[in-house]
Order: structure tokens, then sequence, then C-alpha cells
């Protein structure tokens, strides 16, 4: 069945239940300077003289709101690649 159709009916769109948030970035900007600053993320978007705005389109921050599926958010406190904050800013929001 290998690159064969299950169904006839085509794709459908389905409803997302649930977010999982698996030590997740939530704001890049955040580890642009700063305390949390990464040479990973500052690699990713170099000196382009835009790149907050890049950052802030491409944070997960940006789009979470309410009426969005639950998220649900695993996170730990002494991962040094990924600040705790950024587990925990996704509850408040």
């Amino acid at each position: 069945m290998c690159g064969e159709q299950i169904s006839s009916r085509g794709p459908e769109e389905l409803p997302v239940a649930a977010i999982i948030n698996w030590y997740g970035i939530t704001d890049v900007g955040d580890l642009l300077e700063g305390p949390n600053m990464q040479s990973y993320a500052v690699e990713w978007l170099g000196s382009i003289p835009n790149r907050f705005e890049v950052a802030e389109r491409v944070s997960p921050l940006t789009y979470v709101r309410s009426g969005l599926p639950p998220i649900l958010t695993i996170h730990g406190d002494a991962d040094r690649l990924v600040p705790y904050q950024h587990g925990c800013c996704c509850m408040k929001s």
C-alpha cells in the first residue's frame, strides 16, 4: 500500500484537539539578546535589520490566545538551551 490512498473520500481537515509543547521555544526574540541570549537563535536570524519582527512572527507565543485547544507544556528547570520561563509563559497567556 505504499503511496496509495486508503480512502477514496480524499484528505479531510481534522480539528486540533490539543497542543503538546515539549521543551519548546515560545519567544524567539527573548533568545536574541539579554540574559536569555542563545547563540543558535542569533545565528538563525543573523544581523537582518528586522530580526525582532521576524522573531515575533515565528514565535508560538504570538499566536496563543483564548479559544485555542489546551496546551500541555513539559519543560524542566535545568534546561540550558531553552529557558524554563518559556514553558511558563504559554500558561500565563
